[in-house]
C-alpha cells in the first residue's frame, strides 16, 4: 500500500509533465517561433558568404578571427549546419503532433453518417441569417403539385438516382420522409495531404543535407581530371586525393575520369558571353562509358553525381586561324579563288614584288602541334604561339614541310600585324602563310552536386500541388430534402466552405424545382 501510495503522485508528474510537452508540441506559438528562426537563418546565410558559393576565397572576405568564429558557428555553410537541420526536424515534429491532435475529430466529422439538422425537419424556427451562420442553406419550395407523401417521395428520389450515385433515406414515416446527399467528404483530409507533402519536403531537404555534396571542377579543354573540389557536405565515401603519398585535404577522388572534348564559347558583341557549353565524355579504365553535352540550365548526371555548367575561364593560347596562299607559277594565269576565301593577296613589306596568288584558303581552328596536309604533298605544323612577340602583336611558330620527302622542315614566324612577312621572306615558296587571329584556350568550370533528397522533394511538391487544390478548390457538403404533409418540400444544404458551396446549391436547388415542375 505505501509503495502504490508513493506512485501516485510520481504518476501524476509523469502525466502532467507528458501532457505539458504535447500541449508545447501541438502550440501554435512554437510553429511561429519555429518559422521565425528558420527565416532569420535563411535571411543570415544571404547575408553571410556561404562555402562553395563565391568566387573570393573566405580567408579573402574575413579575418582569421571573424572567419574562426563563423565557421565555429557554423555559419558559413548554414544550410547543412546542424541547428538549421534541428529546426527543419523541430518544425516537421510540430506539424504532425498538430495534424494528430486534430485527425480523429475530422474523421468523424467526415466518414460518420450525420444526422439530420435539426430534430424539426422543416427547420420552420431558422431565419436566414442564423442559418448561414450554421453554414446552412435553406429553401422552401412548398408542395409543388405533390398531394400525397408517396408521391413527393418517388419524385426525390427519382431526382436523386438520376443526379447522385448513393443518397441516404434518413426518415421515412407516416406523413413525412427525409433523403440525404454527401459530397466532397475527403476534400476535408486535403489539408493533412498538405502536411504530409510538407513532411516530405523537409524530409528531402534534411536527406540533402545529410547525404548530399557540393563541389566544382575545372577542366581544360582537351585534358582529364578524376577528382573534384569538396565545397560542403559528406564526401559520399569518396576518397582524399593523394599527392606524393600525402592527402590532399578538399579535393576528393570520384573514382572515374572526365574529359573535356571540345568547349564552345558564343558571344554578343565579341565581349558579352551569349552561349557557353562543353561536351565532356566520362571514362572507366580508360574506357568511354558516357558522353553528353552540357550547358547552362541542360546538366548530365552520372552515377548520381549531377554536373552542371557553371563558368569558364581563360588558360592560355589554344588553336590559330591562318590564311593559306597557293603562289602561281610565272607565265600562268592563276585560277578562280576559293569560294571560301574573300581576302586578297596581302600586302607586303617595303621594297618585296607583288607575287601572283593562284588561291587563298582560310584554315580555322589550327591545333598545337597536328600536322595539317595541303594537297596531299606539302604539310604544316603550329609549333608555337604567343599573344605578343617582341611587341609587335600574335604570332605563330610554323614547321613547313615542301613535300613528302622532305626530312628536316623549315621552321619560321607569322605575325598578325605584319601580313607580309612571310613572303618577303620566302618568296620562292609554293604556300605562304598569313596569320588572321589567335584563339585562347578555355577551361571549363562545371558545378558538382548529388542530393539524394531531391526527388523526395520534387514528389511533396507535386503532392502539395494536388492537396492544395483539394483543400482550397473543393469543399464538403451535404443536401437534404424533406416533406410533410404541413409544410411540403424543405431543402437544405450545408458545407464547410459555404463561400464555395452556395452557387452549386443554386444549381442543384434550380435542378430540382425544375424537375418538380415538368
Amino acid at each position: 500500500m505505501g509503495l502504490c501510495y508513493g506512485l501516485g503522485p510520481m504518476a501524476k508528474l509523469k502525466s502532467s509533465w507528458s501532457d505539458a510537452i504535447w500541449r508545447a508540441l501541438v502550440s501554435v506559438r512554437l510553429t511561429i517561433s519555429l518559422l521565425i528562426c528558420l527565416t532569420a537563418i535563411s535571411v543570415a546565410g544571404t547575408l553571410i558568404a556561404q562555402q562553395g558559393t563565391t568566387q573570393v576565397p573566405l580567408d579573402k572576405l574575413y579575418t582569421p578571427g571573424q572567419l574562426k568564429f563563423l565557421m565555429a558557428l557554423g555559419l558559413t555553410d548554414i544550410f547543412h549546419s546542424g541547428f538549421f537541420i534541428f529546426l527543419m526536424l523541430m518544425l516537421a515534429l510540430n506539424l504532425l503532433s498538430c495534424s494528430f491532435e486534430r485527425l480523429p475529430q475530422v474523421w468523424r466529422q467526415a466518414f460518420r453518417v450525420p444526422p439530420p439538422p435539426v430534430n424539426d425537419p422543416t427547420l420552420k424556427e431558422w431565419t436566414v441569417e442564423h442559418a448561414r451562420k450554421q453554414k446552412f442553406l435553406v429553401e422552401r419550395p412548398g408542395f409543388s403539385g405533390f398531394d400525397s407523401v408517396r408521391e413527393a417521395k418517388m419524385a426525390a428520389m427519382l431526382f436523386f438516382q438520376k443526379h447522385f450515385k448513393h443518397y441516404v433515406v434518413l426518415r421515412d414515416r407516416e406523413g413525412e420522409f427525409q433523403l440525404m446527399v454527401e459530397k466532397g467528404k475527403y476534400s476535408r483530409v486535403g489539408v493533412y495531404i498538405t502536411h504530409l507533402s510538407l513532411l516530405m519536403v523537409m524530409f528531402g531537404g534534411v536527406t540533402g543535407a545529410l547525404f548530399g555534396f557540393e563541389g566544382s571542377i575545372s577542366i581544360e579543354e582537351g585534358g582529364r581530371v578524376s577528382w573534384m573540389q569538396h565545397l560542403k557536405g559528406t564526401n559520399d565515401g569518396m576518397p582524399l586525393i593523394r599527392e606524393n603519398g600525402a592527402p590532399v585535404f578538399g579535393f576528393l577522388n570520384l573514382g572515374f575520369e572526365i574529359e573535356c572534348e571540345n568547349f564552345t564559347l558564343e558571344t554578343w558583341d565579341g565581349e558579352r558571353p551569349k552561349l557557353f557549353k562543353s561536351v565532356l565524355n566520362f571514362y572507366e579504365n580508360d574506357v568511354l562509358v558516357h558522353k553528353a553535352e552540357v550547358a547552362v540550365n541542360h546538366p548530365t548526371a552520372y552515377k548520381g553525381i549531377t554536373f552542371y555548367q557553371a563558368s569558364y575561364s581563360e588558360v592560355g593560347t589554344g588553336g590559330v586561324a591562318l590564311k593559306v596562299f597557293r603562289m602561281g607559277k610565272p607565265g600562268r594565269e592563276p585560277s578562280q579563288q576559293k569560294a571560301n576565301a574573300k581576302a586578297s593577296a596581302p600586302s607586303l613589306l617595303k621594297g618585296a614584288p607583288f607575287p601572283q596568288v593562284e588561291s587563298v584558303e582560310l584554315v580555322d581552328e589550327v591545333k598545337l602541334g597536328e600536322l595539317y596536309r595541303v594537297d596531299g604533298n606539302a604539310a604544316f605544323k603550329v609549333l608555337q604561339v604567343e599573344p605578343n612577340l617582341m611587341d609587335l602583336g600574335p604570332a605563330a611558330k610554323l614547321q613547313y614541310f615542301a613535300n613528302r620527302s622532305v626530312k628536316k622542315p623549315t621552321e619560321f614566324w607569322i605575325f598578325k600585324n605584319l601580313p607580309g612577312f612571310d613572303f618577303a621572306h620566302r618568296r620562292d615558296s609554293g604556300l605562304n602563310f598569313v596569320l588572321e587571329g589567335v584563339q585562347p584556350k578555355y577551361a571549363t568550370g562545371l558545378s558538382v552536386a548529388k542530393d539524394p533528397g531531391v526527388w523526395i522533394v520534387w514528389i511533396g511538391c507535386s503532392i502539395m500541388v494536388l492537396a492544395l487544390f483539394l483543400a482550397l478548390y473543393t469543399c464538403h457538403s451535404r443536401y437534404w430534402i424533406t416533406f410533410t404533409k404541413e409544410q411540403g418540400f424543405v431543402v437544405v444544404g450545408w458545407s464547410n466552405k459555404l463561400f464555395l458551396f452556395e452557387p452549386r446549391f443554386e444549381k442543384f436547388y434550380s435542378s430540382f424545382r425544375k424537375e418538380l415542375r415538368s
